[in-house]
């Protein structure tokens, strides 16, 4: 090869190394360029997350909102636990009251079956105040009537008094 093949190719080669090293140049450009927006971006965003953008920064909301739901957790642990209590104590509530209705009946039975003796006591007390009454009333009429035959016995022994004193003395003026 002659030197001016040699030179040929490495012209070539050269011109090529050229051409890629400014279309690098070009390429880098177009990145520095995007890389500068991007900066500029994360920089922006960086000062919104660090300093807020007029109201509290995302880092304080974040910080805030993690402690809301700290106290939710907390808050639901609580309730639970009282959840859990209130289901125990209806659980109670609920077997007292079946306990107090079983009394109820048996009350009510008893009840049932103390107004019927006094019913029947009643009943009997009527009857009772009735036969009195009758035995009053009996006992009333057969006074009556012995005073009446008293009083016929002793119209009789009057009468039979005055008779025997009519008779002696009928005998006693007839013998004069």
């Amino acid at each position: 090869m002659t030197s001016s093949e040699k030179k040929e190719p490495a012209s070539s080669l050269t011109q090529t190394l050229l051409n890629e090293l400014k279309e690098s140049q070009t390429e880098f450009i177009a990145i520095r360029f995007e890389l500068d927006f991007l900066s500029e971006n994360v920089e922006s965003l960086s000062k919104i997350l660090r300093d807020g953008n007029g109201d509290s920064s995302v880092l304080t909301r974040i910080a805030l909102l993690n402690q809301k739901i700290d106290d939710l957790v907390k808050w639901k642990e609580t309730h639970h636990q009282t959840h859990i209590s209130m289901i125990a104590d209806y659980q109670v509530l609920h077997n007292e009251i079946e306990e107090l209705e079983k009394g109820m009946l048996l009350i009510e039975k008893d009840v049932r079956i103390l107004n019927q003796k006094a019913f029947q006591g009643e009943q009997t007390a009527l009857t009772s105040l009735q036969k009195e009454a009758e035995i009053s009333q009996e006992t009333k009429l057969s006074k009556a009537k012995i005073a009446e035959e008293r009083q016929k016995a002793i119209i009789k022994v009057v009468s039979a008094i005055i008779l025997t004193i009519l008779t002696f003395l009928a005998g006693w003026f007839s013998n004069d």
